[in-house]
C-alpha cells in the first residue's frame, strides 16, 4: 500500500474539514499519543503512583494495538509516545515492535523516555523512525540520582549511545533535556 498517498489525501481531507468548520469529521488523526508501556521501571520522588498507586500495570492489549495499526497508522505523520503518563515506553514488550511498524507506515516518533535504557537491538530503528527523542530528568548528577534512584552517569551514556547511532546513520534525529525543575534542583539550570 502507498501509505505516504493515504496520508496526503487524509491530510487534505482534514484540511478541509477543519477550514468548514465542520464538527463532526471523517478524517483520521494525523498526530497521535499511544501509550503502549506497562510498569516503570524507576521510583522518582515526584511520581504520583508513589502516593497514589498506578491504575494499571499491564501494557497494551493486542486488539488495541492492531485496532492502532489498523485504524489510524495508515494515515497518521507523527506519533508522541511517552510524556503524557507515569511509564516508561523503552521496556515495554511491544516497543521494538512498534519502531518497527513505523517504519512500515512512515509514522516519525517523538518520545519521551526517563533514559534507562537504550538497547543496541533497537537503538538504530529508533534514530531511523524518531524526529525527537527527549530524555527526561529533574536535576544534574547527585540530584538527579536523589530524585530518579538510577546512576546519572549511566543516564548520560544512553544519551551518548542514542547521539551514536545517530550520527552512524547520518539522521536528522533531534536530542532533547527535557527538564523538569524542582524545588530541589532549579538552582542547577544555567
Amino acid at each position: 500500500m502507498d501509505y505516504l498517498a493515504a496520508k496526503e489525501a487524509n491530510r487534505a481531507r482534514n484540511y478541509d474539514e477543519t477550514r468548514r468548520g465542520l464538527t463532526r469529521i471523517e478524517s483520521r488523526p494525523v498526530w497521535f499519543w499511544f501509550d503502549i508501556y506497562g510498569p516503570c521501571n524507576l521510583k522518582c520522588l515526584h511520581c504520583g503512583f508513589r502516593k497514589d498507586g498506578r491504575t494499571s500495570d499491564q501494557e497494551v492489549s493486542e486488539d488495541i494495538y492492531a485496532e492502532v495499526l489498523r485504524e489510524i497508522m495508515p494515515t497518521a505523520y507523527r506519533c508522541n509516545l511517552g510524556g503524557t503518563n507515569w511509564g516508561e515506553m523503552t521496556i515495554s514488550k511491544n516497543f521494538h515492535r512498534f519502531l518497527l511498524d513505523c517504519k512500515k507506515y512512515a509514522v516519525k516518533v517523538n518520545l519521551t523516555t526517563n533514559g534507562t535504557r537504550m538497547n543496541d537491538q533497537w537503538i538504530d530503528d529508533l534514530a531511523e523512525v524518531s524526529e525527537v527523542v527527549g530524555f527526561s530528568m529533574e536535576g544534574m548528577a547527585g540530584e538527579f540520582e536523589k530524585i530518579r534512584g538510577f546512576p546519572w552517569r549511566r543516564f548520560v551514556e544512553n544519551i551518548e549511545k542514542l547521539n551514536d547511532a545517530r550520527r552512524r546513520g547520518n539522521r536528522a534525529l533531534r536530542i532533547e533535556w527535557r527538564y523538569c525543575a524542582h524545588s530541589d534542583s532549579i538552582h542547577q539550570l544555567p
